[in-house]
């Protein structure tokens, strides 16, 4: 198989604002959308056909979601937190082990969440 082929492309995405525009943009929202687009990117789903601008924001949303260091670093400190973690859970009784598996479910579905809004909200940006 061809190396091009083999590879996985990513998709480039529109222009969004980054950096002090979009923390600009960002702020000049109303609470009432900055709560919409925190929900809507935190799981993950599609903006109405409507609401391109809104879309713009939940991406450059994400994308500075997953700027920050704990997330650019997600796998180097998700794993040892959670073997170590669930080891000491194991300890303690099955049912906080449990609950560091749900909590671990939690943070990598957060993750998932932000990378799929991406994705999801592309066609509305053109």
């Amino acid at each position: 198989m061809a190396a091009a082929t083999a590879k996985r492309r990513r998709r480039e995405l529109p222009e969004v604002p980054r950096g002090a525009p979009f923390l600009e943009a960002w702020n000049a929202l109303d609470k009432t959308d900055r709560i919409y687009v925190r929900r809507m990117v935190r799981t993950g789903q599609r903006f109405k056909p409507g609401e391109g601008d809104l879309a713009r924001m939940g991406v450059a949303y994400s994308r500075y979601q997953l700027s920050k260091p704990w997330q650019r670093l997600f796998w180097l400190w998700f794993l040892p937190a959670l073997v170590v973690s669930f080891s000491a859970g194991l300890r303690i009784h099955e049912l906080a082990a449990g609950a560091v598996l749900g909590a671990a479910l939690l943070a990598w579905n957060a993750r998932r969440s932000l990378k799929r809004s991406q994705t999801v909200n592309a066609s509305l940006l053109t």
